[in-house]
Formats: C-alpha cells, structure tokens, sequence
C-alpha cells in the first residue's frame, strides 16, 4: 500500500432502519497521521455512519474499505481485528478501570506489542490529552 492511501474510506453510505433513512450518501477517507471528526446536529446520522463503520449495522448500500479491503456487512468482531471499534458515548461503561486499564482494552487486538511499545502509545496518548494523564 502506497504511503497515501487511505487508511479509511467510505464510499456513498446510506444506513436505513427500516424505512427510515438515516444516512444517505455519506463518504469520507482517512489517510495516515489525520484525524477525522464527524459533526453535525442530533439526528443528522453521525452515530448511524460510525455504527456502519464499526460493523454494528450493516449499510444498505455503499462501501467502506479500511487498508483497501471493503468491509461492509461484516460483523463487528471481524472489523475490530482490523484495527477499527466503536467507543460508546456513554461514561461509566468501564467506571470500575483506571484510564490505563480503559486504554488497554483498545490494545488488545495489538498482542504483539511489547511492554515498551504499549509504554510508548500511552506517553504519546498522554500527550496528545494531558487532562487523561492526571486522571491516570
């Protein structure tokens, strides 16, 4: 894979729940080092597009593609293994963890990594969100 090609890419998403139409013809592409953030009013289907991202709905129509492979109407589990979950939007999913433990559970699909690569994520994510590293 080329340097620049995109890490996500969604091509014309459309999600129904059943006759409702709650997105239609979103597309979006991520490539390596961006961060991408999905705005908009409530109802305007920011949820329903990350929930057919992360393979906890399936789209009606459209693809997504993560490292150039289409995953769409996979199952969540299968999406995970290829580096992409969906965090809840509610607090006190995991209240009983510290942040690090809460961390650590995005890395587990990573099970290759070392104890100092793991080291390394987390003083880049302290950075990155200080206000996290004083809650540690």
């Amino acid at each position: 894979m080329n340097k620049r090609s995109p890490l996500l890419e969604v091509k014309d998403l459309t999600v129904s729940y059943g006759h409702v139409e709650a997105v239609r013809e979103v597309s979006l592409r991520v490539l390596p080092g961006e961060f991408v953030s999905i705005i908009g009013n409530n109802g305007a289907g920011k949820s329903s597009t990350l929930k057919a991202i992360a393979g906890v709905v399936k789209p009606a129509s459209g693809t997504i593609k993560i490292d150039g492979v289409e995953v769409q109407g996979l199952p969540a589990h299968s999406i995970v293994k290829r580096g992409i979950s969906l965090v809840p939007e509610g607090r006190l999913i995991f209240a009983d963890q510290t942040v690090v433990d809460n961390l650590l559970l995005g890395t587990y699909s990573r099970s290759n990594l070392s104890g100092e690569m793991l080291q390394r994520d987390l003083d880049r994510i302290f950075e990155l969100f200080p206000i996290l590293k004083e809650r540690r």
